[in-house]
């Protein structure tokens, strides 16, 4: 298959090709870097998250017993009993439920959380 000569072809249809060529190249490149940004984007959180974590003070407070904790937060106990679940009714309860786990020195294995609505449901599990 030949290419056609472009010199035989009338000027708005080659004026057409042109503009035609340029929009694919530029869709091309504008794709391209919005890609980029968002890889860049993504890298400078995962960054700054990683940087806040290690940079984190150990909690301090009142020393606080599991019993306390549970009875605090309404945690419920599974059949196993490495398994807990409770509800909270705003982010700042799910933050304040999670950081009591710290200073009650409860390590847990896995948390779930869920939206429920307004608030969260949280299973987690217990490390052994």
């Amino acid at each position: 298959m030949t290419l056609p000569n472009l010199k035989n072809l009338p000027p708005h249809v080659v004026k057409r090709l042109a503009y035609g060529v340029i929009t694919v190249v530029a869709a091309a490149a504008a794709l391209t870097l919005l890609s980029a940004r968002e890889r860049a984007v993504a890298r400078a959180q995962d960054a700054a998250i990683q940087t806040a974590w290690q940079m984190a003070t150990p909690l301090t407070g009142p020393a606080l017993t599991r019993d306390a904790l549970f009875a605090r937060f309404g945690i419920k106990q599974g059949s196993a009993n490495a398994d807990m679940s409770w509800q909270v009714a705003s982010l700042a309860e799910l933050r304040a439920s999670l950081l009591a786990f710290d200073l009650a020195q409860v390590r847990l294995t896995q948390v779930k959380i869920t939206r429920s609505g307004a608030g969260f449901v949280v299973s987690a599990e217990r490390a052994p």
